[in-house]
């Protein structure tokens, strides 16, 4: 089964994010900032990282580049999202494989995350079977 990192400050989408991928038939692991994307992504490479480029700490580009130079996680899909005026610029400029700009359907994410990190066998799950086994939150980073 895949398992994606997404990394998201705004608690409402992260759970929301979490929760439909999970439904998708991925395991989930949702962090709010690119320091823990880092620190959790080394650790523990993802099939596949879903990424604010906006963030406190560290953002998602600076968090990408990051990820792209270390070994475990230079070959790592990233997909960004981004709410930026200027964010399909920024496609050209940093290491991600797709941006998606926000606002944006779920449809139109699910079927980027699915053609870079298929959930597995007998997946996608049927609408509505949400696991919450399978969304794993991650506490805020603390100063």
């Amino acid at each position: 089964m895949s398992r994606i990192l997404v990394v998201e400050d705004d608690p409402t989408l992260a759970a929301l994010l979490g929760e439909y991928l999970a439904e998708l038939g991925y395991v989930v692991e949702v962090v709010p900032d690119g320091e823990q994307a880092v620190e959790r992504a080394i650790a523990a490479p993802p099939d596949l990282v879903v990424m604010d480029l906006m963030m406190p700490r560290l953002n998602g580009g600076e968090a990408s580049r990051i990820l792209r130079r270390h070994p475990r996680t230079a070959s790592v899909p990233i997909v960004a999202i981004s709410a930026l005026h200027d964010a399909r610029e920024l496609r050209d400029v940093l290491p991600i494989d797709v941006l998606v700009p926000k606002p944006f359907d779920l449809a139109d994410l699910a079927r980027v995350v699915t053609a870079l990190a298929p959930p597995g066998p007998g997946q996608p799950r049927e609408q509505g079977a949400v696991r919450p086994d399978r969304v794993r939150q991650a506490p805020p980073h603390r100063e």
